[in-house]
């Protein structure tokens, strides 16, 4: 069974303040205790970028179902597809839309500053739409996902990286895949200048946000942005 909200609420406070978080290794042969399987898939090997698949818990009989493509939080530092937060997330997604859900493990700053998590976002498009083309694709995919019906979901950083992933698919072809809409769970949007209520909200329990919101902005944007 997926794990209990408190328990996900435990892991998210633990990830706010640094502590170890525990990783959850796919499981593509359902267990009797599980009710989603999942796979891992390489999305680009030469920027060593992968995702982990998520099958709702039942294959539809008569119509496709919707796939969602999943971006992490982490403030572009931190943290995988692997953790049980994001693994236990997306099998709720899955389970309960129902839905395909593909959940990023995109490349982290400072090691890989923007544009590379963006691109990531786009090469798994692209990926994505190789499925439905091609007769080798992922068969839980290629058999019964619609790619008519492509929802970019993100939290945060992620939400930031599934607006510009919208943005920039206009320019590339990916049909049949077509995107339906994006779902921006508390978007990270900001900039090197602070504004008004950014910097009268700053203090929260303690922690200058200003001063970590410029590191985490100093840590993810390319050199000459900054």
């Amino acid at each position: 069974m997926p794990t209990s909200l408190s328990k996900l609420h435990q892991d998210e406070a633990n990830m706010c303040v640094g502590k170890s978080v525990q990783t959850v290794n796919p499981n593509p042969e359902l267990l009797q205790s599980q009710t989603v399987a999942s796979k891992d898939a390489t999305i680009n090997p030469r920027t060593n970028t992968w995702a982990r698949i998520f099958p709702p818990p039942q294959p539809p009989s008569s119509s496709r179902l919707p796939v969602i493509i999943y971006f992490h939080s982490g403030g572009w530092i931190a943290h995988s597809a692997a953790d049980i937060l994001y693994h236990e997330k997306c099998t709720r997604y899955a389970s309960e839309i129902p839905s395909f859900v593909i959940s990023l493990n995109y490349r982290l700053a400072p090691e890989h500053r923007l544009p590379a998590q963006y691109e990531d976002a786009i090469d798994t498009l692209s990926w994505l739409r190789n499925q439905a083309i091609s007769s080798s694709g992922d068969p839980w995919l290629r058999d019964f996902a619609d790619f008519s019906r492509c929802h970019l979901l993100g939290r945060r950083n992620g939400a930031n990286i599934a607006f510009n992933a919208a943005l920039r698919s206009l320019d590339v072809d990916l049909s049949p895949l077509k995107i339906s809409g994006i779902i921006l769970n508390q978007p990270m949007f900001s900039g090197v200048h602070w504004t008004k209520s950014e910097l009268k909200y700053a203090t929260d329990d303690g922690i200058d946000l200003v001063d970590s919101k410029r590191a985490a902005f100093n840590l993810k944007l390319a050199k000459e942005f900054i």
